[in-house]
């Protein structure tokens, strides 16, 4: 028996391991990313050195989270 990952969107919690490991087989040119461990602290790490840079997209993706809500 084999699994079949299911393609569409899913408003289920997911495994964060299985989110990295899909992220490390894209073309990424800058990545930045956000967690919360199991300790109840916040995780953040970006390969952009510019702090700007790192804002602008945290600013970027929350929009795009929100136009996903309304839609």
């Amino acid at each position: 028996m084999s699994v079949v990952d299911f393609p569409g969107e899913t408003r289920l919690d997911l495994d964060p391991k299985r989110i990295l490991e899909t992220a490390l087989e894209q073309d990424f040119e800058c990545v930045l990313v956000v967690g919360w461990k199991n300790d109840g602290d916040m995780y953040l790490a970006g390969s952009a050195a510019n702090t700007l840079e790192t804002i602008a997209t945290l600013d970027i993706a929350k929009a795009a989270l929100l136009k996903d809500m309304v839609d």
